[in-house]
């Protein structure tokens, strides 16, 4: 981690901006807190990816909320190319991230494990060959649901004209993580699920939910919408699970085999 760090602070020098990829669940908490003070000397970006994961109406809480503090952000999907085209050579310049279009551009991209910066990446390279109408040479940045896919510096091309570069970098997480900050982090898939123990996430969970008074989950369960108690929930699923298989919802397989087998 160390070394990653350092190589950060080495390429941050020559990159023109960067471009900070959070997870819009935890736009606080997915900072990379390890190199702020290091982007604080660059114009930046903060990307809040997964968008289609919050309410349009929180989406609208957090923009408001950067902007008054000065910050440029974008919502993005980036799966599914949601408002890449904010984060192109032409709408970088004209939100005044970059001074000119007639130089090459370096980008630095980071942020911690799992925000989606690899699939950022990549659907940043096919938009801006179309963009540039160029065809797209196609994937480079390795994706995947879990922590820490990415595990080199490494520089992409993503745009012809300017010829535009994403300087890729591993994810990095604090050390010092206080305990609410893991287990927000745990439960958007930042930190490995061997880590914690499920049932405490799951506690967590419900402890947010209730103080958010989002309900539903109870509602389906046939529970009262003030019930906290882990037990009483995990019995609920229990039932719920066992009369989807009955009604035929869960699953159409058979318990019976045609050769006999020992439970």
């Amino acid at each position: 981690m160390a070394e990653a760090v350092r190589k950060i602070e080495q390429r941050i020098k020559v990159s023109d901006m960067v471009i900070e990829v959070r997870d819009a669940r935890i736009p606080l908490t997915s900072e990379c807190a390890r190199i702020q003070e290091l982007l604080a000397r660059k114009r930046r970006v903060i990307v809040l990816n997964k968008q289609d994961l919050i309410l349009p109406s929180e989406r609208e809480k957090w923009r408001k909320f950067f902007t008054d503090k000065g910050d440029t952000v974008t919502f993005t999907q980036a799966v599914h190319g949601a408002n890449i085209k904010e984060l192109m050579p032409s709408e970088l310049h004209a939100r005044g991230l970059i001074s000119r279009l007639d130089r090459t551009l370096l980008c630095m991209i980071v942020g911690i494990p799992n925000t989606g910066k690899s699939t950022l990446i990549n659907t940043l390279r096919n938009f801006g060959y179309k963009d540039g109408k160029q065809k797209s040479p196609g994937k480079v940045a390795n994706t995947g649901a879990l922590p820490g896919v990415t595990k080199h510096v490494s520089t992409i091309q993503f745009h012809v004209k300017p010829p535009s570069f994403l300087v890729d970098t591993p994810g990095i997480v604090k050390m010092d993580l206080d305990v609410i900050d893991g287990l927000k982090l745990a439960l958007t898939g930042a930190i490995k699920d061997s880590l914690i123990d499920p049932l405490i996430l799951a506690e967590f969970l419900i402890h947010m939910l209730s103080m958010r008074q989002s309900t539903n989950y109870l509602t389906e369960l046939s529970l009262p919408t003030d019930c906290t108690d882990l037990g009483e929930i995990l019995t609920a699923v229990a039932k719920f699970l066992i009369a989807n298989y009955r009604s035929g919802k869960l699953c159409k397989y058979t318990l019976d085999n045609t050769v006999p087998e020992s439970i």
